[in-house]
């Protein structure tokens, strides 16, 4: 299929002046650099997939600032930000045309992905998987989703040369979403889409709901997708697939009702895959095993983080549920985290989670909050000395 363009709208490549500003946080000394300050609601990507690019010196993001979700991008340097997309009024940039998915929940562009080896990044436009060339903001149609479908989380190849997604059968949720999908048991799809546009290859199908499809950062074969649902209720959370082979197995198995573990995620080696929630003595861990689920250690933390982010198994950041960022150093294999940062997020909708990540350099964590009533993005520096 030779892929299709879509026209952009007259506003692509205009600039705001820098809206950061720095403070230092009261509570724990810590110096933060708030990124955006509009009377919109702004947000980082899904912790999963890195928000960096241009070599580390832009950040991607999401505002609705122009009256409707658009993506954007930092010039961390400056802190000139620059509008990427202007998508046609008559259309709606979400999964599905006739309603709003929990997924998206008025945040289309929150399961973005960047390529790592070129400058284009990923998401879903109605039923298109599109493609925008960072540089000249160009878009481009790669796959078409079959109808009566809902995409989900993009994730780009080590290699480049595909972008991983999973859809699966809309469900007509009336209330509970997670619950209502998860019990109709669509047929859910983990699927492979070449970055030049054509056929999607199927890697795994089944009656159950997929999401959070993650790929390797440096094994293009590799990925892991998860059965969604709430924790105690599925079946297994975190599953390994090979593209090439088609197998799939178990990640972290929970015998017992107690435990449940989910928020997968890959350390930077690409054979690391973190993961966080409670054992079988009740306990909340943090967690990292290999991809074949060798060399698995597990770590009692002293409260129930929302999500974890690590790019080694040293160090690892979680947003605690009591409002503050806290840093993990297992090279001690600590139970305690130290507070980073207040976030004071109120976390109601997914793009104001506050999915922190540690940033490239290891110097920074990347955060979201409406701690000011909109929503943020935020980059809290991390002290030389943060256990002190």
């Amino acid at each position: 299929m030779r892929p299709m363009n879509i026209d952009q709208g007259p506003n692509v490549g205009k600039q705001w002046a820098s809206e950061a500003v720095a403070y230092v946080d009261e509570h724990s000394g810590t110096t933060v650099r708030q990124l955006t300050d509009s009377r919109a609601h702004d947000h980082h990507l899904y912790f999963t997939n890195p928000s960096w690019y241009d070599g580390g010196d832009r950040l991607l993001f999401a505002s609705d600032r122009t009256g409707r979700p658009n993506l954007f991008s930092i010039e961390l340097g400056a802190g000139t930000i620059t509008q990427l997309t202007d998508l046609p009024e008559s259309q709606d940039a979400r999964t599905l045309s006739d309603h709003d998915t929990y997924h998206y929940d008025g945040f289309p562009f929150l399961f973005t992905s960047v390529n790592p080896t070129r400058p284009e990044a990923y998401f879903w436009y109605n039923d298109s998987l599109t493609a925008i060339d960072l540089e000249d903001f160009s878009l481009r149609v790669l796959w078409e989703k079959p109808s009566g479908f809902d995409g989900l989380i993009t994730n780009v190849t080590a290699d480049g040369k595909t972008v991983c997604s999973s859809i699966h059968e809309a469900v007509d949720w009336q209330s509970d979403v997670m619950n209502e999908t998860w019990k109709a048991r669509p047929e859910s799809r983990v699927i492979g889409v070449p970055t030049d546009g054509g056929d999607a290859t199927v890697y795994h199908t089944e009656d159950y709901w997929i999401n959070h499809v993650n790929t390797s950062p440096t094994r293009p074969e590799l990925l892991t997708f998860c059965h969604e649902g709430r924790w105690k209720h599925i079946d297994h959370r975190i599953w390994g697939l090979n593209r090439k082979t088609a197998e799939t197995w178990k990640i972290r198995e929970c015998p017992e009702e107690t435990a449940h573990v989910g928020h997968e995620f890959w350390l930077d080696d690409g054979e690391d895959i973190g993961y966080h929630g409670v054992d079988e003595d009740g306990n909340y861990i943090f967690g990292v095993t290999r991809y074949n689920d060798e060399d698995r250690r597990e770590t009692v933390v002293d409260q129930d983080i929302h999500h974890f982010h690590a790019r080694t198994r040293d160090l690892a950041v979680g947003d605690g549920r009591d409002g503050s960022i806290y840093l993990y150093d297992f090279t001690d294999e600590t139970t305690t985290g130290h507070e980073l940062v207040g976030h004071d997020s109120t976390r109601h909708v997914q793009g104001l989670h506050v999915h922190p990540r540690l940033a490239p350099e290891g110097s920074n964590v990347l955060f979201t909050s409406n701690r000011q009533g909109y929503g943020n993005v935020y980059l809290a520096e991390i002290p030389d000395k943060f256990s002190a």
